[in-house]
């Protein structure tokens, strides 16, 4: 079964270092083992850093930061030419209005998972 989970916490997310910590953590090279990383109108040699600018240039630089999701896949489900294609939709899906980055973690058995 492909699970969505929506990473939330009472406070989580609200402080300056929300943006680079979960961009850092999704982009782990221990994580996104083969750096399959994605991303939508953000720049991918500083993605932290054009989030941040971005978010203080429209006045959102305080109260919640970002929003943080993870689409995990069943071992059987796991054909990465098809999650490399599915995470790039979804980026370009939702780059149409938000900032957004994905990676795809390989760290975890069984089955791969995308963070967004």
């Amino acid at each position: 079964m492909i699970t969505f989970k929506m990473i939330e916490a009472a406070g989580k997310y609200h402080d300056d270092n929300a943006i680079p910590d979960v961009v850092n953590y999704i982009t782990r090279k221990d994580k996104a083992t083969h750096r399959y990383i994605f991303g939508a109108k953000v720049d991918p040699v500083d993605i932290a850093g054009s989030m941040r600018a971005v978010s203080k240039s429209y006045g959102k630089d305080s109260q919640i930061r970002l929003h943080h999701f993870v689409i995990s896949f069943p071992e059987k489900q796991s054909n990465i030419e098809v999650l490399v294609a599915f995470a790039k939709e979804v980026c370009a899906y939702l780059g149409t209005v938000y900032q957004v980055v994905a990676a795809i973690h390989e760290d975890r058995q069984p089955g791969l998972h995308i963070h967004f």
